[in-house]
C-alpha cells in the first residue's frame, strides 16, 4: 500500500508541477501578445501620423508654390494674356492630386480649412485670369484672404498631428 501512495503523491506532485508550469507559461504568452499588440498599434499609429504629416506638408507647398507662381505671373507685362492664363492654370495642375489625398485621409477638421485655403488660391488665379495685376487693390485683398486662410489650414493640421501625438502615447 505505500508503494502506491508513493507512487500517486509523485504524481501528483508532477501534475501540479507540469500545471503551474504551463499557467505561467501562458501567462508569459499572454503578456508578450499583449506587449506586442501595444506595439504594433504604436507603430501603425506613427506611420499613420508621418503619413499625414507628409501630406500635409506637400499639400501646404504645392498650393503655396502655386500661388507664388500665379503672383510672379501677374508682375510680368511682357508675357501675353493667353500665355498668363496658360501658365497660371498649369501651376494649378499640381495642387488637384494632393487636395484629393487629403480629402480622402485628413479628418473633416482638417479637410474644411485645407479646401477652404485650396479654393481661396484657384480664386486667386482665376482673378489673375481675367486681368488683376497686382498693382490692383483687389490683388491685396486676395492675398490678405490667402494668409488668413493659410493659417486656418495650417493650424488645423497642427491641432491634428499633436492630437494624434497625444493619442499615440496614451496606449
Amino acid at each position: 500500500m505505500m508503494q502506491w501512495t508513493t507512487l500517486l503523491a509523485t504524481l501528483l506532485g508532477a501534475g501540479v508541477a507540469m500545471g503551474t508550469s504551463l499557467l505561467v507559461q501562458a501567462r508569459k504568452d499572454h503578456r508578450q501578445l499583449l506587449l506586442e499588440s501595444r506595439k504594433h498599434k504604436r507603430d501603425v499609429s506613427s506611420e499613420w501620423r508621418q503619413t499625414r504629416r507628409d501630406l500635409y506638408a506637400g499639400y501646404l507647398a504645392v498650393l503655396t508654390q502655386a500661388r507664388s507662381e500665379s503672383r510672379h505671373l501677374s508682375e510680368n507685362t511682357e508675357m501675353s494674356e493667353a500665355e498668363r492664363t496658360q501658365l497660371g492654370r498649369r501651376a494649378f495642375v499640381r495642387c488637384y492630386e494632393l487636395r484629393y489625398q487629403l480629402e480622402l485621409f485628413a479628418p473633416a477638421e482638417v479637410v474644411n480649412p485645407a479646401l477652404a485655403y485650396f479654393r481661396c488660391v484657384r480664386s486667386f488665379r482665376n482673378a489673375l485670369d481675367r486681368g488683376m495685376r497686382h498693382t490692383d487693390q483687389e490683388f491685396e485683398r486676395h492675398a490678405e484672404q490667402m494668409k488668413d486662410t493659410l493659417a486656418d489650414a495650417r493650424d488645423a493640421m497642427r491641432k491634428d498631428l499633436e492630437l494624434s501625438q497625444t493619442a499615440g502615447d496614451g496606449e
